[in-house]
């Protein structure tokens, strides 16, 4: 089980708001792969894909609760997925419109 600050792979920014040293990849697996699609450069893509492997990214985005809109079309793209087939844009909810 390698912690982050071992993988060291990915952009440095990508993680500056918490410990690396005490971050299993392993363990936060999801929380690695929504960051390194919402914020990382395509070489920290590539590298989530070879160290995660495709299906786990595949399953680990299209069941996530949330994802930026950038984040969305890159793995629709990617994966050749509608939009629909992800949890976050079928439960987005929408705004409540507030009577005065």
């Amino acid at each position: 089980m390698e912690n982050l600050a071992q993988h060291n792979r990915f952009s440095d920014y990508l993680f500056w708001d918490v410990n690396q040293n005490k971050m299993s990849s392993d363990t936060y697996r999801d929380f690695v792969i929504r960051r390194v699609f919402e914020l990382g450069t395509l070489d920290d893509l590539i590298e989530s894909l070879a160290y995660y492997g495709r299906d786990a990214v595949k399953e680990t985005l299209t069941s996530a609760d949330s994802l930026t809109d950038n984040a969305l079309d890159l793995a629709t793209a990617l994966f050749q997925l509608r939009p629909t087939d992800f949890r976050c844009y079928t439960s987005k909810p929408f705004p409540i419109a507030y009577k005065h």
